[in-house]
């Protein structure tokens, strides 16, 4: 799961939505915001429209397993 919100409270929305349990939610890079998934994805560059992309997407798959 990735948020912009407090991590911590993302965390607990998401156990009490059922999208993760608490012990998933220990587990190292179970939830991360959306600046540090931005991070490991090689942070945001504007395409030719002008438009906020991630610089390697290739990462993001990487990312999302």
């Amino acid at each position: 799961m990735i948020s912009g919100d407090n991590l911590q409270t993302a965390i607990a929305y998401a156990i009490k939505a059922g999208i993760i349990t608490e012990e998933e939610s220990k587990r190292e890079n179970a939830c991360i915001t959306g600046e540090e998934f931005r991070r490991l994805a090689g942070g945001l560059v504007k395409d030719q429209h002008g438009n906020y992309v991630l610089e390697r997407k290739e990462d993001f798959k990487a990312i999302a397993r």
